[in-house]
């Protein structure tokens, strides 16, 4: 028995180390992927957490909320740049935001400011079904443990363990995001969520006792009543409600309805939110007063902000009934409903952080300008949340309210895009639901699942996908308006687009010479981009065949640019050229970068290109510059002289270029570039650096100058006796060269002959008592001896030069400390 025990207590006690080294060599693991990663500092860190509307869907990557959030400060906050980091994704719960946020905030420090940003709500059950016990003990005990923790979240994700979704999950992980934040030195901020609850059906389920049949018939006489009388529609609805309880649900929503045309409003939003916060038989969940009273509630608790979206969207809404007008499927909202989200938000950050606004809210329009939503994208969106709005209606027993909105989801597409491919296909396959079962027989819901006709944006099918979609819908009796629509924009750039996004590129290009057959294109962006896939897929017959089809459009400055940039990616220099050959500025950008590059054929070919040109002063002078850099200091020289307008700039350039030219032992080219400098009219500093140089320039015969060139040349090679040796033989021939004594005097220092040192300096300095090279040395030889007083001496006067400008602020600092 002893044994027993023994062995027993040895086992559990080796349990108990085993857990232990795990979890130390989990949390070990943390802090380290935490040091590995941690990114700079210096910003304000905008942190999304959330589902899809966080992400800003249908309209990402375009425009997000923290897009929207970051525009209205000018992205900065407390006088740092804003860095946004998406944590959120679509379709996901709170219980994988809540990992990753983890994740995320382990790799940043605790001193820089930042938010978090919150939505959620649309993802997780609202109602009030319990917590399994498991479940509650799991958060309670077992998520103590960061080893625990993680090892429960991958048996989740690899569906070893089941799912459980309720409101108290959904509570205890936004309040862990919350405490991280906090404990990271961050502000959450928290959004209460908005759903429309006034204009979208709720679920119908059915009992045995009642056929989809009787159903529908209740349904359609009750909408009947409602349109001439709906006090009777009421009566009506309350007398069927007793009579068929499973229809209760629905029809409260009815009841609602007839309160809302009667004028009675608050009873009308009291019962669409009952409806809305009851559990749900289909797919379309919506936001409960339970979520957002707890989102308060967490708001209260931890003092920290909360965006009242909820609120602002019911202001926002005819009769504080929150529907269709800012949705666009009655989860996500359309342009208008993510600017008051993101007004939220940012009133929130401003008043917490004590930050001004600095733009104005936009209107939708202004907003669509600014993130660069075009029609087509508008129409993309559109088409987004008609599919989503088609989708809800499968398996629901009477779809028509679901499927009307679809309806004009598409056609409001069709009116922003008429070419509009996939908008015409759901009108199509709408029009079809409504005149038959499709989205109630199990084989037709299995057809358009395979097919990925449900959720959304622009349809992606190959042709004989669409063939035979095409079938479905004559046989189900669709319009032949409709069907000829689909045949006639079966050839757009949308059907282009996608045969490009699966890599059909050859379909491409035929569609697109068929669209410019008939005058149907619209925009050569379509062939640019078509080019920049096919490149990067490696197709590159295709990518020349596009951008051969874009060379016969009318391109304009930004998609010639692009043309140029895609025909260098392919080696196609010369038709690069041909793109731009009128553009001053990309070809001047082309040529530096051909510099830098070493590529000297193709910078001096760019060069003669730009020769050609008419260019301004900015462009003169970077032109110029390229020539120097290619050893044409001649040409740049013409150049700037013959420039039609010459001014501060040009005569700066030419000062630099006599300096550099002076410093590499060229004194002709220095005295050239001088002399052009003095025909633009120096003042002030520049003709004070324009003396200094005069000053420094060797007089005498271009023998005198090479030599002292070469004199040069061994003094910074470190070669002093042969320096001196050429300074001596100069200095024979013409002894009342200043500049000659004061090079001569240095490598005299150098050498440590200092009294003869001094002696050149001191006479260079009366020959040239603004000489400011000499008296820097001789003052230096000054100090080093002892003789400071003297060395302060010569600093002013040789400050009180005229030559000392107030330019010459760096020596004027070394001279004050002798």
């Amino acid at each position: 028995m002893t044994v027993r025990l023994g062995v027993r207590w040895a086992t559990l006690a080796a349990l108990l180390a085993c857990a232990g080294t795990a979890e130390l060599g989990c949390r070990a693991w943390q802090s380290w992927d935490g040091f590995r990663h941690r990114g700079s500092g210096g910003v304000f860190d905008l942190y999304v957490v959330g589902e899809s509307t966080a992400v800003g869907l249908p309209y990402d990557p375009e425009m997000t909320p923290a897009a929207l959030v970051a525009d209205r400060f000018a992205g900065r906050i407390a006088g740092r740049p804003i860095r946004v980091t998406t944590i959120a994704r679509v379709g996901e719960s709170i219980y994988p935001q809540s990992v990753a946020l983890e994740r995320s905030l382990r790799r940043r420090g605790r001193r820089d400011p930042g938010a978090v940003l919150v939505y959620s709500g649309h993802n997780d059950a609202g109602d009030g079904r319990p917590t399994p016990a498991f479940e509650r003990f799991k958060q309670r005990v077992l998520y103590r443990s960061a080893a625990l923790r993680g090892l429960f979240f991958l048996a989740e994700k690899s569906r070893l363990l089941p799912r459980v979704r309720t409101l108290g999950t959904w509570q205890y992980h936004l309040r862990r995001v919350v405490e991280m934040s906090l404990d990271r030195g961050l502000t959450p901020v928290l959004a209460t969520a908005a759903s429309d609850s006034a204009d979208i059906d709720p679920g119908l389920g059915l009992a045995p006792d009642v056929s989809r049949a009787e159903a529908v018939a209740i349904l359609e006489r009750g909408r009947t009543l409602e349109s001439r009388r709906p006090e009777a529609a009421l009566r009506y609805y309350r007398a069927q409600a007793s009579a068929h309880p499973c229809l209760g649900r629905y029809l409260q929503y009815r009841m609602g309805k007839c309160y809302e045309a009667l004028g009675r409003y608050q009873e009308a939003g009291r019962r669409f939110q009952e409806v809305a916060d009851r559990d749900s038989p289909d797919s379309f969940g919506r936001a409960t007063r339970r979520q957002n009273d707890f989102i308060r509630a967490l708001g209260r608790q931890y003092r920290i902000p909360v965006a009242e979206v909820a609120e602002a969207f019911a202001r926002r809404s005819p009769h504080r009934l929150t529907g269709d007008g800012l949705f666009l499927d009655g989860q996500h909202p359309n342009v208008a409903g993510y600017l008051l989200l993101a007004g939220a938000y940012a009133q929130s950050l401003s008043v917490r952080f004590r930050e001004p606004l600095r733009r104005p809210a936009y209107s939708p329009a202004k907003a669509a300008r600014r993130f660069s939503l075009d029609r087509e994208r508008q129409a993309v969106a559109l088409i987004s949340g008609g599919r989503a709005l088609f989708t809800h209606a499968v398996g629901h027993p009477y779809p028509r309210l679901r499927l009307d909105k679809a309806r004009r989801r598409f056609q409001d597409a069709i009116a922003l895009s008429p070419d509009n491919w996939s908008a015409w296909l759901g009108l199509g396959l709408t029009e079809a639901a409504q005149r038959s079962d499709l989205l109630w027989r199990q084989e037709d819901i299995d057809w358009l699942g395979r097919l990925g006709l449900f959720y959304g944006g622009g349809y992606r099918l190959s042709d004989s996908q669409a063939s035979e979609v095409v079938g479905r819908l004559e046989a189900l009796g669709i319009p032949r308006r409709t069907l000829r629509n689909i045949d006639r924009t079966s050839c757009s750039s949308e059907r282009a687009r996608q045969a490009a996004g699966s890599g059909r590129f050859e379909r491409a290009l035929r569609i697109y010479k068929s669209l410019i057959e008939d005058r149907r294109l619209q925009s050569a962006d379509e062939l640019l981009r078509l080019a920049d896939e096919a490149r990067r897929a490696g197709a590159r017959p295709a990518a020349l065949a596009a951008l051969e089809l874009a060379a016969g459009a009318r391109l304009d400055a930004g998609q010639a640019r692009r043309a140029a940039d895609l025909c260098r990616g392919l080696g196609q220099a010369d038709r690069a050229l041909r793109a731009v050959r009128r553009d001053a500025d990309y070809l001047l950008a082309w040529a530096e970068s051909e510099v830098r590059s070493g590529r000297r054929p193709q910078a001096l070919r760019l060069l003669g290109a730009l020769g050609r040109l008419r260019t301004d002063g900015t462009q003169t002078l970077r032109l110029a510059e390229l020539h120097r850099a290619l050893d044409g200091f001649d040409a740049a020289l013409r150049i700037l002289g013959g420039a039609r307008r010459r001014g501060p700039a040009q005569a700066a350039a030419l000062l630099n270029w006599a300096g550099d030219a002076q410093r590499d032992g060229r004194p002709d080219r220095a005295a050239r570039a001088l002399r052009l400098a003095q025909t633009l009219g120096l003042q002030g500093v520049q003709a004070c650096r324009a003396a200094q140089l005069r000053r420094e320039l060797p007089e005498g015969g271009s023998a005198a100058d090479e030599t002292h060139r070469r004199a040069l040349a061994y003094q910074r090679a470190g070669d002093h006796r042969r320096a001196l040796a050429l300074l001596d033989g100069l200095l024979r021939e013409r002894p009342a060269q200043a500049r000659w004594l004061s090079d001569r005097g240095v490598i005299k220092s150098i050498l440590g002959r200092r009294e003869d040192a001094a002696r050149d300096l001191e006479a260079a300095l009366r020959l040239d008592p603004g000489l400011l090279p000499a008296a820097m040395s001789l003052g230096a030889l000054y100090a080093a001896s002892g003789r400071k007083a003297d060395a302060a001496r010569l600093y002013e006067r040789a400050l009180a030069q005229p030559s000392c400008g107030a330019g010459d602020e760096r020596l004027r600092r070394r001279f004050s400390r002798p």
